[in-house]
């Protein structure tokens, strides 16, 4: 196969797989355990950067890294997909820019350090990471004020809430006291306030309100299992509609999560 390069400063790099990786508390049961979302990332360029994303059946996340000062692609469509942990280890080992030549291996170098390692055949949730890289490349993440919905696949979401993540860190650290790792999300319009609980039972629960910059849109409420809120950075967007998926977005992050259905 012909080979394509990337050069980019490493320690941007491993962070960004490092965030795809969500690892963290799951639900497991009446429980939670620590896991992640899965082994491999899947990278694929474009004209402005890169894509760095990972998915699985219930959870997709995406990241554009744009390209800085000093850096490039030599390709603008190619994709591999690489071992997250084999590769976050090695890029520590670089002090600024790494460059990757993909070819049969990837190989990993500077003007000092030489290293080969064996590429991921394919990822196993391919279809929902093309899903996001679509929606990327097709709207705006722009984190409007306005009373706009977003529209992802056949879902028009019915409410848009603006927060900051260490608001939002700090909600879910206080919720994650029931070890479940299950979250419902209740956005009421009338007080304009968004909830955030965990509830183990009818008799067992823990709720409480996230600070809100904006919000705008009806009522909803959603629940959800598994990491997430670590992985959105600054300022961003909840897109809700009552038992849908939930959006998180910014202008270069997305992460999508399928509802948590009681039968």
């Amino acid at each position: 196969m012909s080979e394509w390069n990337i050069n980019i400063n490493a320690n941007k790099l491993k962070e960004a797989l490092e965030d795809v990786a969500l690892k963290g508390k799951y639900f497991d049961g009446m429980t939670s355990k620590n896991s992640r979302l899965s082994e491999n990332a899947y990278i694929q360029c474009n004209e402005n950067g890169l894509f760095i994303c990972n998915a699985n059946e219930a959870t997709a996340c995406l990241i554009h890294l744009p390209l800085g000062e000093n850096e490039s692609v030599s390709s603008t469509n190619d994709m591999v997909v690489v071992d997250i942990d084999k590769t976050t280890k090695l890029l520590k080992t670089f002090n600024s820019n790494v460059e990757i030549t993909v070819g049969d291996f990837l190989t990993f170098s500077d003007a000092s350090i030489n290293s080969k390692m064996p590429k991921v055949l394919e990822h196993t949730a391919t279809v929902m990471i093309n899903m996001l890289i679509v929606y990327f490349e097709t709207n705006s993440l722009e984190l409007s004020q306005d009373d706009t919905m977003k529209v992802f696949r056949k879902t028009t979401f019915e409410s848009k809430i603006t927060v900051l993540d260490t608001e939002m860190i700090e909600v879910v650290e206080a919720c994650n006291i029931m070890n479940l790792a299950k979250y419902k999300f209740e956005y009421k319009e009338d007080t304009q306030e968004l909830f955030i609980s965990s509830n183990r039972s009818e008799t067992e629960t823990f709720t409480m309100v996230v600070p809100t910059i904006h919000t705008a849109g009806q009522s909803a409420t959603v629940e959800f299992t598994g990491v997430f809120h670590k992985f959105m950075k600054g300022v961003f967007q909840i897109h809700l509609k009552d038992d849908s998926p939930v959006l998180l977005t910014s202008t270069n992050r997305i992460l999508v999560k399928a509802p948590y259905l009681r039968y």
